[in-house]
């Protein structure tokens, strides 16, 4: 790892993968583990059977059993090669991860899905296997590469705690997934806005009992004001009355 943006791309990258498919056991994911594979070589006449090995920086194999965790990927032993590979380039990987590694595993491995992702120059590439041949993955509608064996996109994000872009799995509607602190922090952001909202609701239902409360008084006061008006006038038709005036002819 040559930099701080190298360590966290691979630990987004796997503990992204990991959260997303907490609850399935079919799947291995590593990072930085040696996977070793037999070839066949040639010395003179005789054919040899050798055994050698590539450490990528991340990788995926489907349709296996999650545990143990292995210390290293034996083909031999796991029956497979892994379905998608992930290789975070520096100046001294980047041509070899885009020649010799790129061969072994379009070649040997068959490695399905392939994806670079260059932290100086922040870019990221994908190629996928069709008829033999690694050929480029095009952007989706988001600019996201979309990985057909993960069932999701990998695509550029901006993290202002490294001051760089790294690789960050996205949804079908380009939705970035959270790894395990996000969603923490947006679960105490959430928690935090109900609270908040309880508070505001509570808050608008007191001040409406208050002007509840102050409407009716105001109405009782003046109901009293329109009973003390009729005693004033019941008591000015008497006097009328006495006087001899008839208030009911009055205009």
């Amino acid at each position: 790892m040559e930099s701080y943006v190298h360590v966290m791309q691979i630990v987004l990258l796997l503990s992204g993968l990991h959260w997303h498919w907490r609850d399935r056991s079919d799947y291995f994911a590593t990072a930085n583990m040696s996977i070793f594979y037999t070839v066949l070589t040639t010395e003179g006449t005789k054919v040899l059977r050798k055994v050698k090995f590539r450490g990528p920086d991340f990788f995926v194999a489907l349709g296996v059993r999650r545990e143990p965790k292995r210390r290293s990927w034996v083909v031999a032993n796991e029956g497979k090669y892994p379905e998608v590979i992930v290789e975070v380039l520096s100046d001294s990987t980047k041509k070899s991860d885009r020649s010799q590694k790129k061969d072994i595993y379009e070649q040997i491995f068959g490695t399905q899905e392939y994806f670079l992702f260059d932290p100086k120059t922040q870019s990221l590439e994908g190629f996928r296997l069709v008829d033999g041949k690694y050929t480029a993955i095009p952007p989706n509608a988001h600019g996201h590469l979309w990985s057909e064996k993960l069932e999701m996109a990998l695509g550029l994000h901006y993290h202002p705690e490294f001051d760089s872009k790294v690789a960050r799995y996205f949804d079908a509607n380009g939705e970035m997934l959270l790894v395990p602190h996000e969603e923490a922090l947006k679960a105490q952001r959430n928690a935090k806005d109900a609270q908040r909202a309880a508070t505001d609701a509570q808050r608008a239902a007191t001040e409406s009992q208050q002007v509840a409360k102050v409407a009716e008084q105001e109405v009782t006061k003046a109901k009293a004001r329109a009973r003390l008006a009729e005693t004033k006038a019941a008591r000015l038709a008497e006097k009328l009355r006495s006087l001899g005036v008839d208030p009911d002819k009055l205009n």
